[in-house]
């Protein structure tokens, strides 16, 4: 798949974690339409 850019809720310390380019692995809690990452790592 090609890479892509989607819009979810996030703590601002799972933010603090990464930075713009990294490729990471994430879990994501999805709520009605919308969806909130719950955790996150660097790959």
């Amino acid at each position: 798949m090609d890479k892509m850019a989607m819009a979810f809720k996030a703590a601002p310390a799972l933010i603090d974690s990464v930075k713009v380019g990294d490729e990471v692995h994430f879990d994501l809690k999805l709520e009605g339409s919308g969806g909130e990452v719950t955790a996150i790592s660097k790959k």
